[in-house]
């Protein structure tokens, strides 16, 4: 019976913990890559309309062609910000993710980044439901304390869903690893 726990905790951690990270996190086959330099208060979409923006700047909007058959979608940025010694804790840059088709607003989400060097987030799965052009703006909220040469934008297409029973399943077999130790560690306290 001792030697099942260890099984257990192990099987139970790739199916259940693990298993869900994977597909929810990191599953998706990339679509289009494109690096973001390019800062401004105003930008000219393509049909002609003027994007102003409230408060600090942002990227350059990018074109997307994405489509329901291609679904769920997840966004990638990697921030390449300088290095710096002196950079207090807290201190973060913000930014607003927006995808945009035509003026209606589709998905929005905000991201902190903290670090220095490259720094990669990896946004929520989402889901389209009408063909069509779409544009991605990544907008600076205020002025950011850290300097950020420049942002790589991954769009991951069909990004699959993780089957809950099989994280559920592995979950169940984690407990009753950790049950099984527990017990066998309970059972040696009472012999001593």
């Amino acid at each position: 019976m001792k030697s099942i726990a260890p099984l257990l905790i192990a099987v139970g951690l790739v199916f259940g913990p693990g298993y869900f990270y994977l597909f929810e996190y990191v599953s998706g086959e990339p679509a289009e890559t494109h690096v973001l330099l390019e800062r401004a208060k105003r930008w000219e979409l393509p049909d002609g309309a003027i994007l102003r923006l409230r408060s600090g700047l942002a990227y350059k909007p990018v074109a997307l062609e994405m489509s329901p058959e291609a679904n769920r979608h997840r966004l990638r940025f990697t921030f390449d910000v300088k290095p710096r010694d002196d950079v207090p804790s807290g201190i973060h840059n913000t930014y607003q993710v927006s995808l945009l088709q035509g003026d209606t607003t589709i998905f929005e989400r905000s991201i902190e980044v903290k670090d220095t060097g490259k720094v990669t987030k990896t946004l929520d799965p989402f889901e389209i439901f009408f063909p069509g052009s779409y544009f991605l703006l990544l907008e600076e909220i205020g002025t950011p304390p850290l300097g950020v040469t420049s942002v790589k934008f991954e769009l991951l297409s069909r990004a699959e869903k993780p089957r809950m029973w099989v994280a559920w399943s592995g979950l169940v077999l984690l407990g009753f690893g950790l049950v099984l130790v527990l017990r066998d560690f309970l059972g040696k306290a009472r012999m001593r």
